[in-house]
């Protein structure tokens, strides 16, 4: 087993997965608090923190990671059994979506 993992680089992805999971997940949290929290500001206030959010945004997507194919499968299948329901996000619009 250990070749295999050393094979397939899983030692170097899984470090960069987990990291890039994380970043995504603040992400996640950031925009949610800027959407209900600095939004109700000041537009220029709100501008500046979405603009910086999307920066770190767009840095977290610049890797790239392509998980294998078994891996992402098994994602899909989280996904369409509702596993990934972001509804807390379209309470206050009354709408919910499945992402």
């Amino acid at each position: 087993m250990p070749a295999v993992y050393k094979a397939l680089h899983f030692d170097v992805s899984l470090t960069m997965v987990a990291k890039h999971a994380a970043e995504f997940k603040s992400l996640q949290d950031r925009f949610r608090q800027a959407w209900r929290v600095t939004a109700l500001g000041d537009f220029n206030d709100f501008k500046v923190e979405f603009d910086a959010l999307m920066q770190r945004m767009d840095d977290a997507r610049a890797a790239s990671l392509t998980p294998p194919e078994s891996f992402f499968k098994k994602a899909q299948q989280k996904q369409k059994a509702g596993d990934y329901d972001f509804a807390v996000d379209m309470a206050k619009s009354g709408t919910t979506t499945t992402r």
